[in-house]
C-alpha cells in the first residue's frame, strides 16, 4: 500500500518539527511547507493526498491557502486539517465554512492528529468525487 502523502503547511519550525515526526512515524509522507507560496509550489509537483494546514501564516492565513487548493485544477478533492492557536469564535466559524474534515487546536493532541489524519485519508475519495469548494 502506498503511503499517503501529507502537504504540512506550519510556520513555526519546533511544531513543524514534532508533528512530522509524529506523521512520519505513523507512517505518512511529508511534503513540509513555512508559508503559502512554498505550500502552492509543492502542490503542483507533489500532489499531496491530504492538506493538513495552519490557520495563521506569514504574510496571509490557510483560509486563503484552502482556498486556493480547492480551487486548483491539481487538488480541488484534496481533504483539508486545519491547526488553529486561537478559540476565536468568528475564526472558527470561518474555519468551518471551508468544510475541513477537522479542526484541531494548539497544543495539538498527537493522538487526535493522527485520528484527523486518518479520517482524511479515508475521505479522500469521497472528497474526489465533490465539486470545488467555495469558502463561506
Amino acid at each position: 500500500m502506498q503511503r499517503k502523502k501529507i502537504l504540512f503547511v506550519e510556520s513555526n519550525p519546533a511544531l513543524a518539527t514534532a508533528i512530522s515526526r509524529r506523521l512520519e512515524t505513523a507512517g505518512y509522507q511529508l511534503i513540509l511547507a513555512r508559508n503559502i507560496a512554498e505550500a502552492l509550489s509543492k502542490l503542483v509537483c507533489r500532489r499531496p493526498d491530504i492538506s493538513l494546514i495552519d490557520t495563521n501564516l506569514p504574510n496571509d492565513d490557510g483560509f486563503c491557502l484552502a482556498q486556493q487548493i480547492y480551487s486548483h485544477p491539481n487538488s480541488p478533492g484534496t481533504p483539508i486539517v486545519f491547526i488553529m492557536a486561537d478559540h476565536c469564535r468568528a475564526r472558527l466559524e470561518r474555519a468551518i465554512g471551508y468544510g475541513p474534515v477537522a479542526i484541531l487546536h494548539k497544543p495539538v493532541d498527537p493522538s487526535a492528529l493522527i485520528t484527523a489524519i486518518e479520517q482524511a485519508s479515508y475521505s479522500t475519495e469521497e472528497f474526489a468525487r465533490m465539486p470545488a469548494r467555495k469558502a463561506a
